[in-house]
Order: structure tokens, then C-alpha cells, then sequence
């Protein structure tokens, strides 16, 4: 059977040539272009150029969707000649020399934001710090020390370092110096990281605990949302 109008009864006797009935919305390619009453094209087949209709999304149903609640256009950040931002506004894409000099110069702000570069930068250095005199304990103690054999009353043997020097505190106390002294800067980043993704800054003091930093780090990898703007203070 074929298509050419040989078939459904018309055939090549068809009286006076009369040819087969054609939908009047027939188109080209026997694709419907404009089918009464919403027709769809045969076999539920839509072709290039068929008439699409979208509804668009509920929230955009009406005048006014952008003035739903909590939703804030983006404030532009602006810059100076070198491309800085503002102290009350975040770093987006900060090296770690600018990280670092940000942290100081906002050590105890609790407002306003931080970009994820200012944050990671600065916990990258936190790291490094902390291996660095960690490892300078390790280097100290096993080249001053000395090993100790000892048996326990099963017949067991362990062996300890044991060193009379004092120098392995130095280190140790450097490092406290430095926790110490950074505290505050530490604890008010993370708050700005946590506006910077529209979170209360109330939830660093989940730090308190191992799983607690756990999720602050989570929530430290989140992207920015606009509406954490609300917590800039542009006048400071």
C-alpha cells in the first residue's frame, strides 16, 4: 500500500479524475501547519515549525513575580582602578596574597561577606602554618631524643622517643601563639562566608565539635547567592 492515492477506494478508476479528500490544513510535506481547533499533526508527530506553547514557570505567572519574598536583585559590587572591591563587599576570585591581607584588615568584622577564594586561601594557610611547625616538633624530638625499650609484665616490648631537650616547645608554642591570635579572624571569616550563601552566621558556632566543622566546610563549598547581600553594611 502506498500514498499516492491509490489506496482507501480512490483508485485509478476514480470517476472524472476526482481526487481524494485533503485536510484543509495540510501543509507542505503533508505536515499540518494550522490545524482547526488545535488539531495535532497525525500520529501525534510534530513537525519543524509546529506551533509550540509553553507556560512559563509559576513564579513568573504575573505581574510582580520579582517582588516574591526574600528574593533581592543582585547589588552591583564596585571597584576601584585595580579592580578591588570594597572592604564590605566580597573578593570574588582573591589570590592568596590578597586573601591573606583581607583577613587581617577584616579581622573582626561580622558583617558582610566572604568569597570562597577568600576563605579557602586563608584556611590553605592556616594548613601550611600547622605543618610547618607540626613538622618542626617531629624534626626536633627525633634528632634530640632517644629511644627507650620497655616490657610490659605480658612479655610485651614497645619503644618511645624520650628527649631531654626543650626545644620541641617552641614550636609548640608558636603554634598556640598563632591559634590564639587568629581566633577571631577565624571564626568572623567563616560568618562572612556563611552570609556569602545567604546562612545565618550563627552556625559557626557549630566549630565547637569535629562533626560541627564538618558541616561548616560544606557549607563553606556552597556557592554565593544574591541574596546574602542583605548582610552588607555598604556604609562601613
Amino acid at each position: 500500500m502506498s500514498d499516492d492515492g491509490t489506496n482507501q477506494g480512490w483508485g485509478n478508476g476514480r470517476p472524472n479524475g476526482q481526487q481524494p479528500p485533503q485536510p484543509q490544513w495540510s501543509g507542505q510535506q503533508g505536515w499540518p501547519q494550522q490545524a482547526p481547533g488545535g488539531q495535532q499533526a497525525p500520529g501525534g508527530t510534530q513537525a519543524p515549525g509546529w506551533p509550540q506553547q509553553q507556560q512559563a514557570p509559576a513564579w513568573q505567572q504575573g505581574p510582580g513575580w520579582q517582588q516574591q519574598p526574600g528574593w533581592q536583585p543582585p547589588r552591583p559590587i564596585p571597584l576601584d582602578e585595580a579592580g578591588v572591591p570594597p572592604l564590605w563587599a566580597p573578593w570574588y576570585g582573591a589570590g592568596i596574597g590578597d586573601a591573606i591581607g583581607r583577613f587581617f584588615r577584616k579581622y573582626a568584622r561580622f558583617d558582610g561577606r566572604a568569597s570562597r577564594s577568600e576563605f579557602w586561601w586563608w584556611f590553605l594557610t592556616n594548613a601550611i602554618i600547622a605543618a610547618i611547625l607540626g613538622a618542626a616538633v617531629a624534626v626536633i624530638v627525633t634528632t634530640t631524643g632517644t629511644r627507650e625499650m620497655s616490657t610490659d609484665v605480658y612479655g610485651r616490648t614497645t619503644s618511645q622517643l624520650h628527649t631531654d631537650s626543650i626545644w620541641w616547645l617552641i614550636p609548640i608554642w608558636l603554634w598556640a601563639a598563632w591559634f590564639l591570635g587568629t581566633a577571631v579572624g577565624n571564626i568572623a571569616l567563616m560568618v562572612r562566608r556563611l552570609h556569602d550563601v545567604n546562612l545565618s552566621g550563627f552556625f559557626a558556632f557549630f566549630f565547637v565539635n569535629t562533626l560541627g566543622w564538618i558541616v561548616l566546610w560544606v557549607m563553606a563549598m556552597l556557592s554565593p547567592n544574591p541574596n546574602g547581600q542583605r548582610f552588607d553594611r555598604p556604609q562601613g
